[in-house]
């Protein structure tokens, strides 16, 4: 058989057994086994992976009419081609890449969860391949019967190497609200698709979101502000209970429980003869937001509450567990207006004053029959028409 001159081989093409055309552009000039510059039909329109002068075949697979690209079983690709690769696959899936390197002679990639900033390496093969552990975008458009997520939500897969969160849900309301602003939040937040189909959101719209420590000392600064106290710090007691040190307007130096001081507005207990009096005014607090709530009580006896606080779940979480509750109605005001309200209402209703079996804190002053619910100045305060009506 007549060998092939290399002059010969310039400008030819020939189509390999996956279909692509191969032409022949031009000689590397070097020793040994002749190479030429080559260009493919399918993989040469990437010009980003395979730029001009990146496809090289010998004169072995110009005789075979094999290729060294995508096109072929084996491509041979350099680290930058490879990390291209790598890189358009993590894109979709929401994750990080971050470095890529040989072992041996296997290829491994580095990836970083951008949420708990886990990284895990895989190898090339099975990450191209998407033989590791990633959902596919399109299983979202599958799940959308499934899980309601509603307009403030988007759902995107992720590697995850450690826990079963492989999936990262934005929440448009929390990744816009001070937490995001401050920092301690990027308004992502793991999750599991068995969760999501109970309607357990891993964000803050949910009651059981779980705050970090730089959430906690943000709420703290805030609760400080608020009540014109100087914020010191946060320190961990030995049971894992967070105190907030503080100096008050003044200028005590204490230090109380984190929760109850920015859940339930506990304050310096050195002032609380002076500040707080028994139907819970706060004057130091008088522009905070405040809640005034009426709540149906029914258990052996039935009743209303008329009150107000500060965080009602707090609140409504301390009554008895011998009454099921059912708020009727909220107004979310200044502390001021609130406490205001509340004292007209507790005035108007006096007369329908009720004792409940069971004496809870606040049991004595701000429990009535239910009769109040069709009390004029009730059911305007309250906008409870519609239930006076039933």
């Amino acid at each position: 058989m007549k060998r092939i001159q290399d002059y010969e081989v310039l400008g030819e093409s020939y189509k390999t057994k996956s279909g692509n055309t191969i032409r022949i552009r031009e000689k590397i000039e070097k020793d040994g086994l002749s190479e030429f510059i080559v260009e493919c039909s399918r993989c040469s329109l990437d010009e980003e992976l395979f730029p001009y002068g990146s496809i090289i075949i010998d004169i072995r697979k110009f005789r075979e009419k094999r290729c060294s690209c995508l096109c072929s079983k084996t491509p041979q690709l350099t680290l930058k081609q490879k990390s291209i690769r790598c890189k358009r696959i993590l894109e979709k899936y929401f994750a990080e890449f971050k470095s890529i390197f040989y072992k041996d002679s296997t290829c491994f990639v580095e990836v970083e969860n951008p949420v708990t900033k886990e990284i895990k390496s895989f190898r090339y093969e099975h990450l191209i391949n998407e033989k590791v552990s990633l959902k596919t975008l399109d299983f979202i458009s599958h799940l959308e019967s499934e899980i309601s997520l509603g307009g403030n939500f988007n759902l995107y897969p992720v590697l995850n190497p450690v826990s079963r969160n492989n999936w990262l849900l934005h929440c448009h309301r929390c990744s816009e609200d001070i937490y995001t602003e401050s920092g301690t939040c990027t308004g992502m937040f793991p999750t599991r698709l068995d969760r999501l189909k109970e309607s357990i959101f891993p964000c803050r719209c949910s009651d059981k979101y779980r705050y970090t420590i730089d959430q906690w000392t943000l709420r703290s600064k805030i609760a400080c502000e608020r009540s014109n106290y100087k914020f010191l710090g946060l320190k961990d007691t030995d049971k894992r209970n967070w105190k907030i040190s503080y100096i008050c307007p003044k200028g005590h130096q204490r230090s109380s429980f984190m929760k109850p001081f920015v859940l339930q507005g506990k304050r310096c207990k050195l002032c609380s003869k002076d500040s707080y009096n028994t139907a819970g005014y706060y004057p130091d607090r008088v522009e905070e937001l405040d809640t005034l709530y009426l709540t149906l009580f029914e258990g052996d006896d039935v009743f209303c509450k008329i009150g107000r606080s500060f965080n009602t779940k707090s609140r409504n979480s301390n009554y008895p567990n011998e009454y099921k509750l059912t708020v009727l109605s909220e107004i979310k005001l200044t502390h001021q207006e609130v406490w205001d309200m509340e004292q007209m209402l507790h005035d108007v209703c006096k007369g329908a004053h009720y004792s409940p079996l069971i004496s809870f804190k606040g049991s004595v002053k701000e429990c009535f029959t239910t009769d109040i619910l069709n009390h004029p100045e009730i059911i305007s305060t309250f906008n409870l028409k519609e239930i006076a009506n039933d």
